[in-house]
């Protein structure tokens, strides 16, 4: 593949991941500091893009280059970071679960589709005494957090910026459009006894019925 033809793709493929709402021209312009002429050229593989403006872009847009121009290095790659033992891991996670979110819905045309090991995690988020209790689950016996180490549950105990951010992905979820048969869910999803047990929303949260 001849390096105009790859510069091309290169941009092609910035191009297909870019938010619809987004001027494509506008924001390789910016980002590289240079003019719409100058980005232009640069898109229609008329220029050759420099090592630094690669690196500019690909840390922007999140692109491997190794992965892109198919270059074997026996290295596998991920995208994601890891969760550490910083107090704001959980809190971060939910960040970016509401920023996903509102990518989403910058698209024109949306839909979404899951495939359930667990009751889904966004209607988790909608009722909220249940959240408060898988949140301090997920804090004390996934990502360990010290403070939790021995502790037992209390729904008073509920981070109020849980909450909150909850809420936030509750309300830009709603907007995405989905219905119940985009969701897969296996028959381990809900557990044996789920006969006398139904989640129903309320004002608060969610109340057991027989």
């Amino acid at each position: 593949m001849e390096q105009q033809d790859t510069q091309v793709l290169f941009f092609q493929h910035i191009r297909s991941i870019l938010p619809s709402h987004l001027s494509f021209v506008d924001e390789i312009a910016d980002l590289l500091s240079i003019s719409n002429d100058s980005a232009y050229r640069r898109i229609r593989g008329e220029k050759p893009i420099s090592l630094d403006e690669m690196q500019k872009l690909a840390k922007q847009f999140k692109i491997s280059i190794d992965q892109f121009l198919h270059i074997q290095t026996d290295s596998y790659i991920f995208s994601g970071s890891l969760l550490g033992e910083e107090e704001q891991a959980f809190e971060t996670w939910m960040t970016n679960v509401l920023k996903q979110l509102q990518l989403i819905n910058s698209f024109q045309h949306k839909h979404l589709y899951y495939l359930a090991k667990d009751v889904p995690i966004m209607d988790q988020f909608m009722h909220h005494d249940l959240f408060a209790f898988k949140s301090f689950l997920w804090r004390r016996s996934i990502l360990l957090y010290e403070e939790l180490k021995g502790k037992k549950f209390y729904l008073k105990d509920a981070r109020p910026e849980h909450l909150d951010l909850a809420r936030q992905i509750e309300q830009v979820y709603l907007k995405v459009p989905t219905d119940p048969r985009s969701g897969t869910w296996k028959a381990s999803t809900a557990p044996s006894g789920r006969s006398n047990f139904t989640a129903k929303p309320t004002c608060s949260g969610i109340r057991k019925t027989s």
